[in-house]
C-alpha cells in the first residue's frame, strides 16, 4: 500500500479525528493513521441511558470554545441531544477549611459554562463526520512502524507508507511518533491516581458539577443526560486508589458518600471503578520540520479541571488554522517557520494551565492550619467577588481569551 496526501494524522482519537476533519473540510487530503481495528465504544450513541452501567466510563466536560471547533467542524449536530448533559453550574469546596465557591453559567448570562460528554459518544460523531468527506481516507487497523523526514514525510506502516507534506501527532503519552524522533517529554509524576466511574444519586444533580478538595486529592461528581446519573473522577493516593476500586460497592458508596458530604444524598449502582496514574509532561517544542504534536503526544495535565482535552481541542484547532493560513499564502505546510507560529500561540497557553493545576494541587494538599485557613478565606473572598469571578468564569469556559477561528461563534449567532 502506497498513498500520498497533504497531512498523516496519526492517532484517531477525538483530537487526531478533529485535526482531520478540519483539513478535510477545506479541501486538504487527509490520511488518519490509527493502530487500533475498532476505535469507538460499541453500542448505539443515540439511544436514551438511564442507568449508570449504560453510559461510558470516559466523560468529559467540554468547554463552550471546545463544543464551537466541534460545531464549526460539523459534529455537533451529530451529537444526540440525549446523550448531552449542559453543566450550568459548579460549586467547589475545601475538606480543610470552611472555603467554598459557586460558578453559575447565569453570572455571565450564559445558558451553560459547557457540556458533560462521554467518549463513545463523542467518537461516533466524528467518525460519522468524517466518513462523509471524500478528501479524508481513515487507516484503522495500521501500526506506524517508521517515519522518514524527507520531502515529502514517509509514514511507515506494517503493510506499506503514507507519504505526506505534514503529519501530525495526536497519538497520546505514549506517542509512537514522539518515539520514533527521539523526543523527550519530561515530566513529573504527581503520586497519585485518578478513579473513574459512574453512579446513581438519591437526590438530582440539577446539571450541577460538585468538586471537594480532600487532603490526597480532588474528588469531582459530573452530571451526566439522567438526573439521577453522575460520573466520578476521584484523584488519591496510589493505594487509596487501589482499595477504592477493590471495595465491595456498598462499601465504596459510603466511602465516596463521606468525601463529598453527601451532597447529593445516598450514593447507588456504582459501576465497575478503572484507574490510572496521574502525571505532568510537556514536550519541549511542539514541532519539527513536517512534524506537529498535539493533545496528549505534546502534554498531559492533572484532571483537577478537567482541561486535557480541552486543551487538545485548541491544539487541533490554532494548527489547522495555521496550516490553511499558510496554504493561502503559498507557504510550505510543513515549513518549521510555518508550524512554529502554531507552537508560539499554544505553548504558552498549555504550560500556564498546567503549571496552574500544578500550584492548585500543592495548595489544596498542604496540611498546615493555617494555610487552610488562608485557602478559606481566599475562597470566600473569591466567592463574593463579582466582576473577578465573572472573568474568571468567561476565561475558563472558553468564552473570553485569545481563541482561534474555529472556536469563535460567528457574530450574530446566539
Amino acid at each position: 500500500m502506497m498513498i500520498e496526501t497533504d497531512i498523516a494524522v496519526v492517532g484517531g482519537g477525538a483530537v487526531g479525528m478533529l485535526s482531520a476533519i478540519l483539513a478535510a473540510q477545506a479541501g486538504l487530503r487527509v490520511v488518519v493513521i490509527e493502530k487500533q481495528p475498532v476505535v469507538a465504544a460499541a453500542g448505539p450513541a443515540a439511544t436514551v441511558a438511564t442507568m449508570p452501567a449504560e453510559f461510558d466510563l470516559r466523560s468529559f466536560a467540554l468547554t463552550a470554545a471546545a463544543m464551537e471547533v466541534l460545531s464549526q467542524a460539523g459534529c455537533l449536530a451529530l451529537l444526540p441531544s440525549s446523550r448531552l448533559s449542559p453543566l450550568e453550574a459548579m460549586t467547589v469546596w475545601d475538606a480543610g477549611s470552611r472555603g467554598c465557591i459557586h460558578f453559575d453559567a447565569m453570572d455571565i448570562g450564559a445558558p451553560a459554562l459547557g457540556v458533560v460528554l462521554e467518549n463513545a459518544t463523542l467518537m461516533q460523531a466524528l467518525q460519522a463526520r468524517a466518513r462523509t468527506l471524500p478528501a479524508l481516507t481513515w487507516l484503522a487497523g495500521h501500526a506506524v512502524t517508521g517515519l522518514i523526514q524527507d520531502r515529502p514525510l514517509r509514514v511507515l506502516l506494517d503493510d506499506g507508507e503514507v507519504c505526506a507534506r505534514l503529519v501530525i501527532a495526536a497519538d497520546g503519552r505514549n506517542s509512537r511518533i514522539r518515539e520514533l524522533l527521539d523526543v523527550e517529554m519530561p515530566g513529573a509524576d504527581y503520586a497519585q491516581h485518578a478513579v473513574v466511574a459512574n453512579l446513581r444519586t438519591a437526590q438530582p444533580h440539577q446539571q450541577r458539577a460538585w468538586q471537594r478538595f480532600l487532603a490526597t486529592g480532588p474528588v469531582a461528581l459530573l452530571p451526566l443526560p439522567a438526573a439521577d446519573c453522575c460520573a466520578m473522577v476521584w484523584s488519591t493516593t496510589p493505594q487509596a486508589a487501589k482499595d477504592l476500586i477493590a471495595m465491595p460497592d456498598a462499601q465504596f458508596c459510603q466511602t465516596l458518600g463521606e468525601a463529598t458530604e453527601f451532597c447529593l444524598g445516598e450514593i447507588s449502582e456504582p459501576t465497575v471503578r478503572l484507574g490510572f496514574p496521574l502525571l505532568r509532561a510537556n514536550v519541549q517544542h511542539y514541532v519539527q520540520r513536517g512534524v506537529a504534536f498535539v493533545g496528549d503526544a505534546a502534554h498531559i495535565v492533572h484532571p483537577l479541571a478537567g482541561q486535557g482535552l480541552n486543551l487538545g481541542i485548541m491544539d487541533a484547532a490554532c494548527l489547522i488554522e495555521t496550516v490553511l493560513d499558510a496554504r493561502t499564502d503559498g507557504r510550505d505546510i510543513g515549513a518549521r517557520g510555518v508550524l512554529r507560529r502554531y507552537e508560539r500561540k499554544r505553548k504558552g497557553e498549555n504550560l500556564l494551565t498546567s503549571w496552574t493545576m500544578d500550584g492548585f494541587k500543592h495548595l489544596f494538599g498542604n496540611h498546615r492550619r493555617w494555610l487552610g485557613w488562608l485557602r478559606g478565606a481566599g475562597m470566600m473572598a473569591f466567592d463574593g467577588a463579582g466582576p473577578l469571578k465573572r472573568a474568571l468564569i468567561a476565561r475558563t469556559s472558553g468564552m473570553e481569551g485569545d481563541l482561534p477561528r474555529f472556536a469563535r461563534r460567528p457574530r450574530g449567532t446566539a
